[in-house]
Parts: C-alpha cells; structure tokens; sequence
C-alpha cells in the first residue's frame, strides 16, 4: 500500500484492484469496551511471504489471533485475508480503541514478539499503514459523518 501524500499525486496514481478472502479472524469483538469511532485506530498490513511460504506466514498469523483474541480486549477487529490472485500475499485488517493502545499494548505483547520471529525469516515485503476514521462506518451501530 503505498503512502500517497497528496489529492494530485493520488489522482496521478493507476488504481490497483485486488481481490482477497477472509481466512480467519474477528470483525466486531463481543466485549469491546465503548470507543467513538474517530477516537479508534486502524492498521491495515500487506504482507508478502517468499514463494511456497503463505501457508507458513497464514499459521503464524491464526496462532497470533487467537492470542490477540484472547488477551487484547482493546483490539476491536482482528482479520487476516488470502489473496485470490496469488500465493504469497496476505493481508491484516486491525482496529484498536486508540492508537496509543495498539503502539503500547499490541505492538509490545509476548505474542507480537513471537508473531515477528515466526513470520520475519519468511517475509519478503511488508507494506503497512494507520489510519483514524473521519466518516463512515465499520459497523452500521458506529456511523461517524
């Protein structure tokens, strides 16, 4: 996902399209403590695993969700994604109560330090990306405009 800085240099930029499957994950977590929407933070990662090592990267990835699932009650959304046009990509699409939360708590747990040291000797790129909510909604009880 490239960073684009600029109306005029994303309006410069070809649209790529690309086409994913949910593998696994959580999209609202049940017992979310309550959190304005533009308060939350988003992660989006694309990763690319070397040849023949998705499914490798795709286990990593199941195992640190059911931890995040299990011990992150401030990591609203958890989804991991397979490409469907080809076999090295993956994609994560994560949502925390703040930002804050997902550089002190997420980003620092037991289980991410694990998650890196499974996942790093395979990884062939990694594109990532945070973003907070202006408009819209993820969830139809949760519209911001």
């Amino acid at each position: 996902m490239p960073r684009i800085e600029t109306k005029e240099q994303m309006l410069d930029k070809p649209t790529e399209i690309a086409f994913y499957a949910t593998k696994f994950g959580f999209l609202q977590r049940e017992d979310a403590p309550s959190v304005a929407l533009d308060e939350q933070f988003i992660w989006v990662a694309k990763l690319t695993a070397q040849p023949g090592k998705r499914d490798e990267m795709v286990e990593a990835c199941r195992i640190h969700t059911e931890n995040v699932k299990r011990t992150e009650n401030e990591t609203f959304t958890f989804l991991v994604l397979e490409s469907t046009d080809n076999d090295v990509d993956i994609l994560l699409f994560e949502r925390y109560s703040s930002e804050s939360y997902f550089k002190d708590v997420h980003s620092t747990s037991d289980s991410m330090k694990e998650y890196r040291s499974k996942i790093e000797p395979i990884l062939a790129k990694r594109d990532s990306a945070g973003f907070s909510a202006v408009a819209g909604f993820l969830d139809k009880r949760e519209t911001i405009f």
